[in-house]
């Protein structure tokens, strides 16, 4: 891994705000530190059986999923593997 990549990576995991990534069909692939914190999972647990609905109230994973995802495909922003990220400016 490129040292730049290393840095890039170190950063989000570090970040003070929720940082998550999830495929098109909500699957989660990526929490930071602090997403994984304020949702109570530990930086061990396997997330890849959760979905963003598992991780937010009904309202927001609803919220997430028919405006805050197609809001970032219509405007066009790619994501390797069709990924999508969601940062929620939330303080942990």
């Amino acid at each position: 891994m490129s040292a730049e990549r290393e840095r890039l990576l170190k950063i989000i995991d570090e970040s003070s705000d929720f940082i998550g990534m999830a495929d098109m069909q909500a699957n989660l692939k990526y929490l930071n530190l602090t997403a994984r914190r304020l949702v109570g999972l530990t930086d061990k647990t396997d997330i890849s059986k959760l979905k963003i609905n598992n991780l937010h109230s009904e309202w927001a994973a609803k919220l997430i999923l028919t405006e805050g995802i197609p809001a970032v495909l219509k405007k066009g922003i790619e994501m390797p593997n069709l990924t999508q990220i969601w940062i929620l400016r939330r303080r942990y």
